[in-house]
């Protein structure tokens, strides 16, 4: 029995190796058909008027101990539009993860979050200093199932697009091959 036992501990350990790989890529992939889901039946947003400061400064905070460093120009006077809260909390939430896994390691992340008044409207630009977005796949970026990244799952600015417009607002980007992308979402005030 001495003699088998350490044998079969190694044995155990060799089997572990593919199953638990095996288990990580069956939660990706349940990961991925949630993700979908979620979308298909995502419930119809709230609109609600809410202070847009308080929702971004919140995003912000989630992530400042990240591996880049956010730099935020929100003002402290409340900016009132209508939307659902927790839909735009979770797009900015997204937009500011992107642009981290967008860094590449060998450089330090910058990420400037800004909301600014023009005219009759708040307008919130993220802009990092990640590996940009190349033009050949510029026009499928919000489109649903369509992700640059391995794991991803092409929902996040699907999602954003569709939350950020039910708000009354519009999303865009431009963006500089290996010098970064800037997200620009814009909405409508209200009283």
């Amino acid at each position: 029995l001495k003699r088998v036992l350490p044998a079969a501990q190694n044995v155990d350990i060799e089997f572990n190796k593919p199953i638990d790989n095996l288990l990580s890529q069956v939660e990706t992939l349940s990961d991925i058909a949630t993700s979908f889901s979620s979308f298909a039946k995502m419930p119809m947003p709230k609109s609600e008027r809410l202070n847009l400061v308080e929702v971004l400064k919140k995003s912000v905070r989630l992530f400042n101990e990240d591996k880049m460093e956010i730099q935020a120009n929100i003002p402290r006077q409340p900016v009132w539009v209508m939307g659902d809260d927790q839909l735009l909390g979770r797009i900015f939430n997204n937009l500011i993860l992107n642009a981290s896994q967008a860094i590449p390691n060998e450089r330090d992340g910058k990420l400037e979050v800004e909301l600014v008044l023009t005219h009759n409207k708040a307008r919130i630009t993220f802009s990092d200093n990640g590996v940009g977005i190349p033009e050949e796949i510029s026009e499928k970026i919000f489109i649903p199932k369509f992700s640059t990244k391995a794991e991803g799952s092409g929902i996040g600015l699907a999602i954003a697009k569709r939350g950020v417009e039910h708000a009354g607002g519009s999303i865009w980007f431009e963006s500089v091959p290996d010098e970064g992308t800037t997200f620009f979402l814009e909405f409508p005030l209200t009283d």
